[in-house]
């Protein structure tokens, strides 16, 4: 199990079409129950990726230094 990867965390889901998924719950032996557009599914943690998304005014927020 991945400790990032919680309940309610959102990841991108690389296979088939690099959806962005909500991690539901873990199963066993790096197998987690993720929901895209109201369906469950079945996805290996070596399939999954931190999802970051890029939020233009937070980016302005930071500045230059």
């Amino acid at each position: 199990m991945i400790e990032a990867f919680k309940p309610g965390v959102f990841v991108k889901y690389k296979i088939p079409d690099g959806a962005i998924v909500k991690i539901l719950r873990y199963e066993k032996e790096g197998w987690y129950i993720v929901e895209y557009e109201g369906l469950e599914w079945l996805a290996h943690e070596n399939d999954l990726e931190l999802y970051k998304p890029f939020i233009p005014e937070f980016q302005d927020s930071l500045g230059d230094g």
